[in-house]
This record gives C-alpha cells, sequence and structure tokens, in this order.
C-alpha cells in the first residue's frame, strides 16, 4: 500500500458565500486539522470569496507545508478562481 493511500484525507468544502463568517469557521476547521498529513478544502460551491479568507488558506497551506504536510484546493470555482487572480496568487488564463 502506498504512503499516500495509508495517510486519511481530511476535507472541508466550502460554501457558497465565504463571508466574514464562514472565514472564522474556516479558521477553525482548518486548525481543528492541523494534525492531519493531508487536507484538501473543496471550493466548487464558491460564489463569492474575500480576501479575507484567501489569507486564512494561505496561511493554513504554508504553515502545513512548514511541518511537511499538504493542504490542496480541489475544483476551485470560476469565482473562486478570479478571487484567486485578482490576489496575484492565480495566473489570469
Amino acid at each position: 500500500m502506498s504512503e499516500a493511500a495509508r495517510d486519511p484525507v481530511a476535507s472541508v468544502a466550502l460554501p457558497t458565500h465565504v463571508d466574514m463568517a464562514a472565514t472564522i469557521e474556516l479558521r477553525e476547521q482548518l486548525l481543528a486539522m492541523a494534525g492531519a498529513p493531508r487536507i484538501e478544502v473543496d471550493g466548487a460551491a464558491v460564489e463569492r470569496i474575500g480576501t479575507p479568507a484567501i489569507q486564512v488558506l494561505l496561511a493554513a497551506t504554508r504553515g502545513a507545508a512548514a511541518e511537511g504536510r499538504s493542504l490542496k484546493l480541489r475544483s476551485p470555482s470560476s469565482a473562486m478562481r478570479r478571487a484567486l487572480e485578482d490576489v496575484g496568487l492565480l495566473k489570469r488564463a
């Protein structure tokens, strides 16, 4: 069995509107997953996301990488992609 198959994946699905209340909840969820070797964040439902939520995701990604863990964004919606482009974290297509 490969190492990836043995490592459990913790996951969180982002809501349609990632406002400040949802950002606070996301932060708490990610902190609760701090020991997980792999975390996946599903962005498929996102219609609107604010910069604070992107900052939380970026900080969690960097923190996980510093500890030898991974945080991956899965299925970002077009709205989420645009928001990531707007802050310079994703190249415009």
